[in-house]
């Protein structure tokens, strides 16, 4: 279900923040200017988790730095020619 909060920045207008939280999803947020665009934004989040158009997470979210590393070492260093001792 999504919910809207206003709130204040420092200038003194106001911003929307949505929260959409469903069961078994990651919580999504994201913040607007206009609280029409919340009100959509919220709406079309819901939908498309109900339908089964939402994916819970990308790919590259599912990783991190270190398996990326370890991953190079492994497949790409040793495609690399061997470095030469410059003197």
């Amino acid at each position: 279900m999504a919910s809207i909060r206003k709130r204040i920045k420092k200038d003194g207008t106001y911003s929307y923040r949505v929260d959409v939280r469903m069961k078994g999803f990651p919580p999504q947020r994201k913040t607007f200017n206009r609280i029409t665009d919340a009100k959509r934004w919220g709406k079309q989040t819901e939908v498309a988790i109900t339908e089964g158009r939402y994916f819970k997470t990308a790919e590259s979210q599912k990783h991190t730095l270190a398996e990326m590393v370890d991953r190079y070492i492994k497949y790409v260093l040793p495609t690399k020619p061997k470095a030469r001792n410059q003197e």
